[in-house]
């Protein structure tokens, strides 16, 4: 009992630190240039021998465990088989028992020995077992976006609007509120530009917007129906979403664009024109079936925000929420992006573009200031960026901008 309570600490303990180096490399390799140009691959190196040091601890230890209880009920064993042999002999000579029975006794206790002493490789390994299906059960035991009984709503209606009532959201490692929104409202026709110093809750009010993040206090309503009781099938086609890091998928420049399925050739080459992504495709002899590795390697970081551009583009949703849609963008194409959105969106649809450039003020009939996940301003472009609390607000080199 001692040996297997401390080889399940030990089988923890490698496994963890498993998870922890096969992380640790994953991370290097997607940071390989970073770490590179900053020198800092000592830094990694020492973390994966330190891991790695450990892992081999632990497993040396697991082995000597097993060793000493091995050796252990093999002596015993040992031991009980000369018992049985001295206590054979006497019972032989007193005549109570015969040669053969001694024998059959001294064959039968070494079938009963022998698996005991097998079976402790057998423990070890039950104990790496177990604890691995600790970890799929404790995965499968996560609480889901939405209940396996609930009946999810598939209207076939919905007003262009979004609502959130008393949002509050914090993230579970951190206890300051990332978003703090008593109400806030967008009607249809809105072109709504978010503004604000660096974490002020501009991304995570987009990402509860989109229903991808639960807020722990308030509702979020879509339509007027609440979000979260709405099948996620519906909320696909109504809300687009655009994160400020986009991912490309190993495959093509195009399987990447209409990521979501269902879009014929005549609409991506129409929304790959619009954006400028056909100059990226003439660039290369297979066109749109440009292959792009994981993590859309080979393609610039603007390049790459045009493909998460299309794939909103390519689903016409009537919410377009964008955090930083220009970021990584050169003058010319972020002018052609913000063409591109006047033109592509209905004039019903609301555009939501959480930014520090307040240059995409030009898009917007309403601006939008937050602090501290609240809104400070809400109104009109020409009011709000002539209040003193956008230029509080707003990082120094956009106040800058703002007033010329």
């Amino acid at each position: 009992w001692l040996a297997q309570r401390r080889l399940r600490e030990l089988a923890i303990q490698e496994i963890r630190r498993g998870h922890e180096r096969h992380g640790l490399l994953v991370d290097t390799i997607q940071g390989a240039e970073i770490i590179q140009s900053c020198g800092g691959g000592w830094r990694f190196a020492d973390t994966w021998r330190t891991i790695t040091a450990t892992m081999a601890d632990s497993s040396l230890k697991s082995k000597l465990i097993s060793s000493t209880v091995t050796t252990t009920t093999g002596t015993l064993g040992t031991i009980a088989y000369v018992a049985a042999m001295i206590a054979g002999v006497t019972q032989i000579e007193a005549g109570v028992l015969t040669t053969g029975g001694l024998v059959g006794c001294t064959i039968l206790g070494g079938r009963v020995i022998g698996p005991i002493a097998q079976s402790i490789q057998t423990l070890v390994q039950w104990q790496y077992v177990r604890e691995s299906l600790a970890m799929v059960n404790r995965l499968l035991e996560l609480e889901t976006d939405r209940r396996d009984d609930q009946n999810l709503m598939i209207p076939d209606y919905l007003a262009d609007t979004l609502d959130l009532e008393a949002v509050r959201f914090a993230y579970p490692t951190s206890p300051l509120q990332r978003v703090d929104i008593k109400r806030l409202s967008f009607k249809a026709g809105d072109r709504v530009v978010l503004l604000g110093a660096n974490g002020c809750g501009k991304s995570t009010l987009l990402k509860v917007a989109a229903g991808l993040y639960k807020p722990s206090e308030g509702q979020v309503r879509l339509g007027g129906a609440d979000l979260w009781e709405l099948d996620p099938q519906v909320i696909n086609e109504r809300i687009g979403y655009l994160p400020q890091d986009v991912h490309l998928f190993k495959g093509t420049l195009r399987t990447n664009m209409a990521l979501g399925g269902g879009v014929n050739d005549s609409r991506l080459l129409e929304v790959a024109q619009l954006l400028g992504i056909d100059r990226v495709a003439a660039e290369n002899p297979r066109s749109m079936d440009l292959e792009i590795s994981e993590g859309g390697q080979g393609l610039s970081g603007g390049q790459r925000q045009l493909v998460g551009l299309a794939r909103v583009f390519l689903a016409s949703p009537r919410v377009w929420l964008l955090d930083e849609p220009s970021a990584s963008l050169d003058m010319e194409s972020e002018n052609n992006i913000l063409e591109a959105i006047n033109s592509w969106a209905r004039p019903t649809d609301i555009v939501i573009i959480a930014t520090h450039r307040p240059r995409l003020t030009s898009l917007a009939n309403r601006v939008i200031i937050m602090n501290h996940g609240q809104i400070v301003a809400d109104g009109k472009p020409e009011d709000v960026l002539q209040k003193r609390p956008v230029k509080q607000n707003v990082p120094a080199g956009n106040a800058i901008a703002v007033r010329n």
